[in-house]
Order: C-alpha cells, then structure tokens, then sequence
C-alpha cells in the first residue's frame, strides 16, 4: 500500500493486528459459545479466584455495567460461579466451574500457538523489546484516555 501514512502508521499496523486476531479468536471460540471478549474474563477470573468484578472492570478499563453483562452471560452459560463476598455485601466473588477450567487449558493452547507465530521470524532480543515495547504504548494509550484529553 501506498501513499502518505503519516499519522496512520500505527492505527493500521494495530488495525490489522487486531481484525486478524479477532477473526482467529472467534474461530477458536466458536465451540466453546463464548465470545473474544469474554475469554478476558475468564483468563482474569482464572488467575485470580475470587476476583470481583470491581477487579476485573479496573484492570482491564472496561465499564462497571459491561462487566456485570458479561459474569452473568457466563455464569448462565455455567462457566462463571458467583458467590457472596462475605467481607462486602455488595461485592461478589468470582470462580470458574470445571468446565471453564477445560475451556481456558486448550484456548491457552491455541492462544500460545498464535503467539508463538507472530513472534516467527523476530530473535529472542527482538520479542523481549517488542513486548516491552507494546506494553508502554498500551500504557500511553490508556493514559490518553484516562486523562480525557482532546487531541
């Protein structure tokens, strides 16, 4: 492709990154009846039991209500056991049934594989500078939005 980039570099790059990564999560996903977004859910559940969704809603800059949306879809969907918070009434605990434990073991699988893939090519040197690089784009990314600055 063509033509001036200028100030559409990353967005396309990211872009690209993204709709390809979506496209190969749903596949993935499609079995298990769980959409992309809620994988995070799980994978956040599971390396922290008990979380709350006040938690989860922080972590991941997602709105309080769409957290909630999405703990309930997955408990119905008998992937998500939700219990009382027995220090805060309000609160709720977070815990993945058995079933969902199998589910994330083989997304893992297949999300290291992935993974594994776009990192073909690049040396040992050049992964650790591309994550740690990411992560601070990630972090200037939610720091713009946080900030709610107009650009």
């Amino acid at each position: 492709m063509k033509g001036n980039t200028e100030g559409f570099l990353y967005g396309r790059s990211f872009s690209i990154i993204y709709r390809h990564g979506k496209i190969i999560h749903e596949k993935m996903l499609r079995e298990f009846n769980v959409s992309g977004p809620q994988i995070w859910y799980l994978k956040e559940i599971h390396e922290n039991p008990g979380i709350s969704q006040e938690d989860i809603s922080q972590g991941y800059h997602i709105d309080k209500g769409a957290v909630s949306r999405a703990v309930k879809k997955l408990s119905k969907g008998g992937l998500v056991r939700i219990e009382p918070n027995p220090d805060d009434k309000r609160a709720y605990r977070l815990f993945l049934t058995e079933k969902a434990e199998e589910m994330y073991r083989c997304c893992t699988k297949q999300m290291r594989y992935m993974e594994k893939r776009m990192e073909e090519g690049m040396t040992k040197e050049e992964i650790e500078t591309f994550r740690r690089l990411l992560s601070k784009v990630t972090a200037n990314m939610a720091g713009l939005i946080k900030e709610g600055k107009d650009i």
